[in-house]
């Protein structure tokens, strides 16, 4: 039996309304919020908690002996929550747009929406977008047609209006290194004019050859006000052969504003000439923050030339890292600084971070963890530091790489986080 309820509103229902024959009932396996009564009598009111699909096993008893378990789903709506039910990558939006006009076009009433196999992740975002307003997306993992917590996708997510995607118990997007990015963030305007909020997400597998094109971030790509909680981007790379300039393989963030927390950049990397910000590149006055966060084991393969495959802050763009790290982040080229690289005209405030063991392929002799202007608070840097001339010491800092590789052993738990 499949029911359908609202959160915070009271249901109501019978079971024996739906069974032939006469039983006492009494609930033996469920969510809290529901209680069965013997004449089958079903009633609650669910919390935020219970959005998506709840089971309950319902005993059915005669004379004291139980003959039949009747296994009810209640699925549980949030006014203004779209939830996914499948990890398919189903791009029905015909079908959306029926349970939209079906709906009277009131986001609320399509909390849980029937589409035959499932309502999938693009058809949520697409919708987020036609009904207009903030709206929050979540995944009903418990759903009969929800088959693994990976989303492989068949091409590029598109984020063109304010939305919260939360993963719950984590999902990951997946581009399945086919030749595409994973996620681009761009609503189109002049400005960043949008909020986003991404939670217990993995953005994973984004492949951008640029042979084909000029396009950047394979990871993912903003220019809208993004935030990252908790999610991890791993494992995105721009090729090309011989092509030149690679931007951001993990996050590229072209004027728009960057907040991550509690998060892990790590594993991207660039095969061709001048791949720079491997982990993170921020262009066009956009503004990055790294709260409790991590970019680790980023790297370049090949290529000559501004192989920064770490962080690089470009133009007049900024960052503000807190409690956050860069490590272990490894270049090709012998020349160049694998680790935070802030250009002339951009700036960097860092507190209680840590910069250190970067590397030109497997060595850190050599290896630059810090370039360019930034004011540092309390901070461990393996750099032999000179402050002045754009360096500012902010007080308490540990520089120097002999010192520092005694104090750092390049775990998470020693790195700021």
């Amino acid at each position: 039996v499949e029911l359908s309820a609202s959160v915070d509103e009271a249901f109501i229902d019978n079971i024996s309304n739906y069974i032939t024959g006469s039983f006492e009932y009494v609930l033996a396996e469920g969510p809290l919020w529901l209680t069965v009564g013997a004449d089958g009598l079903i009633s609650g009111t669910p919390p935020e908690d219970a959005v998506g699909s709840n089971g309950f096993d319902i005993l059915l008893t005669s004379g004291g002996t139980v003959q039949h378990v009747l296994a009810l789903t209640i699925s549980v709506a949030l006014d203004g929550v779209l939830m996914v039910d499948t990890n398919l990558d189903d791009d029905d939006t015909a079908a959306a747009q029926a349970e939209l006009d079906g709906a009277g076009g009131v986001p609320g009433a399509l909390g849980v929406l029937h589409d035959a196999d499932g309502f999938s992740l693009r058809e949520a975002i697409w919708l987020a977008g036609v009904v207009g307003g903030e709206d929050f997306i979540r995944f009903d993992q418990q759903a009969s047609t929800w088959q693994s917590d990976t989303i492989l996708l068949s091409t590029q997510l598109l984020i063109s209006s304010s939305m919260e995607i939360n993963g719950g118990d984590g999902v990951s997007i997946n581009a399945g290194a086919q030749g595409f990015r994973v996620l681009e963030v761009d609503g189109g305007g002049a400005g960043a004019d949008l909020d986003v909020v991404l939670k217990n997400l993995t953005v994973e597998n984004g492949r951008i050859d640029k042979s084909t094109g000029r396009v950047d971030g394979a990871g993912i790509f903003n220019k809208e006000n993004l935030r990252l909680v908790e999610c991890m981007v791993r494992g995105n790379a721009t090729t090309g052969g011989n092509a030149n300039w690679a931007y951001g393989m993990g996050i590229n963030n072209k004027g728009g504003t960057l907040h991550l927390e509690r998060c892990r950049v790590t594993g991207n990397f660039g095969t061709l000439n001048r791949s720079v910000g491997g982990g993170i590149y921020a262009s066009d006055g956009g503004t990055v923050r790294l709260v409790d966060s991590v970019v680790a084991d980023n790297y370049t393969i090949g290529g000559t030339r501004s192989d920064k495959p770490g962080v690089w802050i470009e133009g007049s763009s900024a960052l503000v890292m807190l409690n956050s790290s860069i490590t272990g982040n490894s270049a090709y080229e012998a020349s160049d600084a694998p680790g935070l690289f802030i250009s002339e005209s951009a700036s960097a405030i860092l507190i209680s971070s840590v910069i250190a063991r970067n590397r030109i392929g497997s060595s850190t002799a050599g290896a630059q963890d810090l370039t360019g202007s930034a004011t540092l608070h309390h901070c461990l840097v393996s750099d032999d530091l000179v402050f002045g001339s754009g360096l500012t010491d902010g007080g308490g800092n540990i520089t120097g790489a002999s010192y520092a590789s005694e104090v750092f052993d390049g775990s998470a738990e020693n790195s700021g986080t």
